[in-house]
């Protein structure tokens, strides 16, 4: 596609990335990071994306290299969660990040998050000093917090980055639709043979009880699950009431410890 068609929405995300840099500064001063990014995709493939390396930003666009970009998908095939872009061995994603070194862009350490079926996702540059992993690592929590004030703060910003998207699907087609694992999580089978000797039984749960019951530990209702899977109200309590009984919970405060712990070990992983 022509490279005028990225021209209008540039310029209107270095105005809001003007706008918003206030907010970015305060992580390089504390954790040198090499830039910051937020973006969202959407599950009928609206997209947008701001960065605080425009001239990156231009060079990613012009070569359409977010066609290899693994968050780029329907937001139900992405997990949330922390992803470190140097354990993704890709060919394609290799090449765009061996291109982003020519911009002083080394890897990241990407958080994603969902709500109201919109994916979410962070992504904070680090150097190539191995003290700046850990340090991210250790700051998390601070991390996440970052995350939640900047959306807060940069509240209107985002609004007008979101009223005004690009259909992603123009460019991925049914790509955007196909599951490709973002590779920072154990495979099925060492997972599986890591519970084993730590002597943990994965309950059988359904593909459906699954899912309602991550989303019941998300602070969802039954009739908001069902609206998101787009089952019935009454299809979904059935879900719910066969998950009691599997996981022996009848409690809400016992299913949701469950549904936590399930979680933790990556029982509820998609």
């Amino acid at each position: 596609m022509a490279n005028k068609f990225w021209d209008y929405p540039l310029r209107k995300h270095h105005k809001l990335c003007d706008q918003i840099r206030p907010l970015i500064n305060p992580l390089v001063d504390a954790f040198g990071i090499s830039h910051f990014s937020y973006f969202f995709v959407t599950q009928e493939g609206h997209s947008a994306c701001l960065s605080s390396h425009p001239a990156w930003l231009e060079h990613y666009l012009y070569h359409e290299l977010f066609l290899y970009n693994p968050f780029l998908k329907a937001p139900e095939l992405i997990p949330e969660g922390v992803f470190f872009t140097k354990s993704m061995r890709d060919s394609a994603y290799l090449e765009t990040k061996k291109q982003a070194k020519t911009f002083g862009i080394e890897d990241s350490l990407i958080l994603t998050s969902k709500k109201d079926g919109k994916l979410q996702g962070f992504s904070f540059g680090l150097n190539v000093d191995e003290k700046n992993y850990a340090l991210l690592v250790n700051e998390l929590p601070l991390l996440k917090r970052f995350c939640f004030e900047f959306q807060r703060k940069a509240e209107k910003s985002l609004q007008e980055l979101a009223s005004d998207p690009i259909d992603i699907r123009i460019f991925l087609g049914a790509r955007f639709y196909r599951r490709e694992e973002v590779k920072s999580h154990l495979g099925k089978e060492k997972r599986a043979d890591f519970l084993a000797q730590l002597k943990v039984n994965a309950p059988l749960l359904s593909k459906r009880e699954k899912e309602c019951l991550f989303l019941y530990l998300s602070g969802e209702t039954a009739r908001s699950i069902a609206d998101s899977l787009e089952l019935s109200h009454r299809t979904v309590e059935s879900y719910l009431e066969s998950t009691k009984h599997k996981l022996n919970c009848y409690q809400k405060p016992d299913l949701l410890k469950k549904a936590q712990e399930l979680q933790d070990y990556g029982l509820l992983l998609p």
